[in-house]
């Protein structure tokens, strides 16, 4: 094994750690009360649906987002699907780009979604932006 590839695993501990304990329902509801008092009980858990992370870019480059989960939300007897973009950052200072992240992974995820819309035979039904929710989490 490369030493560099160790390192990068090491490194990278925490990231996967978090993102697998997220992956359960569970402590992800329990993550989303701790950050979101005000709505965990108007998400729909057992319907949690875990997007790839990954986005290529036209110029082929590529973004990674941290955990990217689609989640009914139920509100008086209306459900609406909204997404939870959860970024993990392990760093001494806080990063004073993060909005700008924030908010390129929305957009990128509004494209992807469009796309996918754009895709369908019509006719259509009308297109949708959802509500995204994201939450870094800073340690």
């Amino acid at each position: 094994m490369d030493p560099d590839d160790e390192d990068d695993r090491l490194r990278d501990f925490a990231d996967r750690a978090i993102r697998d304990a997220l992956r359960n329902p569970t402590n992800l509801r329990e993550f989303l009360g701790d950050a979101l008092p005000a709505i965990v009980e108007h998400l729909d858990f057992s319907k949690a649906n875990y997007l790839p992370r990954d986005f290529l870019l036209d110029d082929w480059r590529g973004r990674e987002s941290d955990l990217l989960v689609e989640i009914p939300f139920l509100w008086k007897a209306v459900e609406r699907t909204i997404l939870i973009c959860i970024l993990l950052e392990h760093q001494t200072n806080p990063d004073a780009r993060m909005p700008l992240r924030t908010l390129i992974y929305t957009v990128l995820y509004w494209e992807r979604r469009w796309k996918e819309w754009a895709s369908l035979e019509k006719p259509r039904p009308q297109f949708v932006v959802q509500p995204v929710i994201p939450i870094v989490l800073h340690t």
